[in-house]
């Protein structure tokens, strides 16, 4: 199952594409969750990094970048603020829809891994010769559970 972000930034590349042509097909969309909640939920500073090589506005790149998105389904439409920011919002009903689907899903949506490596976990197990204290279950605990979680990731 792909991710958000990577949802995000394949759209982002094809309007790329799409817009300036086959030149920009390297070009890093540079889509990344916001820092601030009240701007969306990812954001993309692509036409800021653009501006120079097209000789155009930010503003105006992002503009354009934004009427050619197809992200109906899965965001609002996006916004742009100050110099050319590109501001994603999720809509809530794609959240619900994506939270159902990894929930049927046996992985939980998380892909086999292609070549699985074996991994060595060193974590202490307590002496019980001596007197348990609640220092000796952490490091039990965290490395009990990253071994759960390499082996669970390493299966096919």
């Amino acid at each position: 199952m792909t991710s958000i972000l990577e949802q995000l930034n394949d759209s982002v590349s094809q309007v790329l594409i799409t817009l300036f042509g086959e030149e920009f097909v390297g070009t890093a969309p540079l889509v990344a969750p916001t820092n601030n909640p009240k701007f969306g939920d990812y954001q993309s500073n692509v036409a800021l990094s653009l501006a120079k090589p097209l000789k155009q506005h930010p503003k105006v790149i992002a503009q354009s970048i934004v009427n050619n998105l197809q992200l109906e389904n899965m965001c609002e439409i996006p916004t742009i603020a100050g110099p050319g920011f590109i501001n994603f919002r999720l809509k809530y009903n794609y959240i619900g829809e994506l939270l159902c689907k990894i929930q049927r899903d046996e992985r939980l949506g998380i892909e086999p891994t292609q070549n699985p490596q074996r991994i060595i976990v060193d974590y202490p197990s307590p002496n019980i010769a001596k007197e348990m204290h609640v220092g000796h279950l952490r490091p039990a605990i965290i490395g009990t559970n990253r071994s759960h979680i390499f082996r669970y990731n390493n299966t096919k």
